[in-house]
């Protein structure tokens, strides 16, 4: 099993960095940490994916779990610089206006 390895930075946006490929094997963490901080009241959530090189179809289904569950919060979900190849997935599957993607952190502010 491949852990996820990722931080969360705090401020008036909270930035989930993640370093690594979000696939079948860890993408319920992702799901998970943007639980626990809306668990926590916070809904301001960018996903950082700069470090993420690839993601299949369940880290695809994990970030959609979560634009969905921060929709139904009231909250705002920002994904921060995807990779092509993730960009290149999103348009694949026609999820690319689903998401609220930056180039930058401070864009979500």
């Amino acid at each position: 099993m491949k852990v996820l390895e990722f931080t969360i930075e705090s401020g008036p946006v909270e930035v989930i960095r993640i370093l690594g490929e979000i696939d079948v094997y860890n993408s319920y963490e992702v799901k998970a940490a943007v639980e626990e901080l809306l668990g926590a009241g916070k809904s301001r959530i960018a996903i950082d994916l700069s470090q993420v090189p690839y993601i299949d179809s369940s880290g695809l289904g994990a970030l959609i779990t979560a634009q969905s569950r921060v929709d139904k919060a009231g909250g705002a979900l920002f994904l921060i610089k995807p990779s092509e190849q993730i960009r290149n997935v999103f348009e694949l599957t026609k999820m690319g206006g689903f998401f609220r993607t930056i180039a930058s952190a401070a864009e979500a502010r």
